[in-house]
């Protein structure tokens, strides 16, 4: 994949690589122009690196996982509304 914009489009194309959420603790601002060669979806094969690697390797960023708290939407029920 490639892509110019500001680090939180890295950040939500990186996001969908992972079962988790991603956040930006590069401090960088403004505008990057980037290239990720990965495989996909954490398919491994001799001849992609997982996302892992590819983001090290290749932008010199590190995908370290974290713990800590984070804002989560949690709905209860759904019901079809009624007619009035």
């Amino acid at each position: 994949m490639r892509a110019a914009g500001p680090v939180s489009r890295l950040v939500l194309a990186i996001q969908a690589y992972l079962d988790r959420p991603v956040i930006d603790a590069t401090g960088l601002s403004g505008n990057v122009e980037w290239q990720l060669t990965t495989a996909m979806s954490g398919v491994t094969t001799g001849e992609y690196p997982s996302i892992f690697a590819a983001v090290e390797e290749q932008l010199g960023l590190k995908l370290e996982s974290r713990t800590g708290p984070f804002e989560v939407l949690v709905i209860d029920a759904v019901e079809m509304p009624t007619a009035d």
